[in-house]
Formats: structure tokens, C-alpha cells, sequence
């Protein structure tokens, strides 16, 4: 996915291409017409969704009992339901919202709820920086 600015806000987690050319997470500081940054970086990709992501934003996990192997993400009253790996979806007011990167997932709770999804830096084993691809 080529980096939309218009899909992007600051404190959006994203990969950001170094001089070194590795992708590093960052968080983006800056959002302009044709370019997302991350302080002096440039963001180059987006970071898709996975369950650790939900546990990193502090969602609790319950496996659904039906034997679907669905599983709902939930916080607060915020709920995405997983009914494969790697499928997210939000149902919203009669609608099913597909959603597959973290920027997708930080931009509808913050719409939703006027507030920040608070990455849970305790329950982070690495650091900003530390995640190369």
C-alpha cells in the first residue's frame, strides 16, 4: 500500500525508511499533502493489523465459544471481531468495517470515541527502532 497522507494522523504508527534502507516503527509527527513524517524520517509503509497489536493497545481477547475460532478484541465498549486469522472487522451501525492496518484501527477508535487508543508500553518487549523488516 503506497502511503495516502490523507489516511494518516499524528501519533499514527507507521515504518519509516532510514538512509540505512531498513524499516524502523515510528510514530508520525507530521502530515502534509504528499508526505507523511516521522520527526526527520519519512514514513514508507503502513503496519498491517495483527492480535498483538490489540494487546499492545491494552484489548482484551476473548475466543468465542461457538467453535468458529472467532475471537473479539475488545476495549471498553469498542469491539473488532477476528473470524479468521488476520481479518479484523468492526460492525458499526449496520455496516462491517474491514480493517487492516493499525492507522485504520487508531484513526475509526479516535472518530469513534474522540480519544487515543494508548499504546501499553508494559506489555512491549521492544522499543521504537528495534523493529526491522
Amino acid at each position: 500500500m503506497k502511503l495516502d497522507s490523507k489516511h494518516f494522523r499524528p501519533g499514527n504508527f507507521v515504518y519509516e525508511l532510514r538512509c540505512d534502507l531498513t524499516h524502523h516503527l515510528s510514530v508520525v509527527t507530521e502530515v502534509r499533502v504528499d508526505v507523511v513524517l516521522c520527526g526527520e524520517w519519512h514514513a514508507d509503509k503502513p503496519i498491517h493489523l495483527n492480535d498483538d497489536w490489540f494487546m499492545k493497545f491494552g484489548f482484551k481477547r476473548f475466543k468465542h465459544k461457538n467453535g468458529t475460532g472467532a475471537i473479539t478484541f475488545r476495549i471498553g465498549d469498542f469491539e473488532i471481531i477476528s473470524p479468521a486469522r488476520g481479518v479484523y472487522i468492526l460492525f458499526f451501525n449496520g455496516q462491517r468495517i474491514r480493517i487492516a492496518y493499525v492507522h485504520k484501527l487508531q484513526n475509526l477508535y479516535a472518530d469513534l470515541y474522540d480519544d487515543q487508543l494508548v499504546f501499553n508500553e508494559d506489555l512491549v518487549k521492544w522499543r521504537k527502532g528495534d523493529v526491522s523488516v
